[in-house]
């Protein structure tokens, strides 16, 4: 990737989708895939080999109260929670900045472009856990979900 004055990636050029629909107000994600491994022992002190064993991936996303509600409402809907709904995938897309020329005399600007080749999709989430706080003097209301997930492409 090419940078455009010295410019990489920030969260102004991140798209989340969760299940397929677009999230605006969203305040941050995280997201780990890890592989447990241990080292073998045999005769003697020192390992001979490692072993590996499952691959886990889990993360949690933090919403804005409003976003929250708009996400959680079918399931209050019908009496249930966030943590019912089955699993769904979290896309997370970066946009490439790209040098536009337009104009007359042509002037050359930024523009963001979405590219298939710039996604993570975080598939079959189920969220684990609601972690709702709020406090005198906050400046917003936010909710963070925790979740696990099958894979992480």
């Amino acid at each position: 990737m090419t940078l455009i004055n010295g410019h990489e990636h920030d969260w102004s050029d991140v798209k989340i989708y969760l299940s397929g629909i677009p999230v605006a107000d969203i305040k941050g994600i995280n997201y780990r895939k890890r592989r447990d491994a241990e080292l073998q022992h045999g005769s003697g002190s020192k390992p001979y080999g490692v072993g590996y064993g499952n691959q886990t991936v889990e993360g949690d996303i933090t919403l804005v109260l409003e976003e929250y509600n708009k996400f959680s409402n079918p399931a209050r809907a019908l009496g249930k929670s966030v943590m019912d709904y089955a699993p769904f995938p979290i896309i997370v897309a970066f946009a490439d900045k790209k040098k536009k020329t337009a104009g007359d005399p042509p002037r050359e600007y930024v523009e963001q472009e979405f590219s298939p080749t710039n996604i993570r999709t975080i598939k079959e989430v189920v969220i684990t856990e609601e972690d709702e706080a709020h406090a005198q003097a906050d400046k917003e209301l936010v909710v963070k979900l925790t979740f696990i997930a099958a894979d992480l492409v």
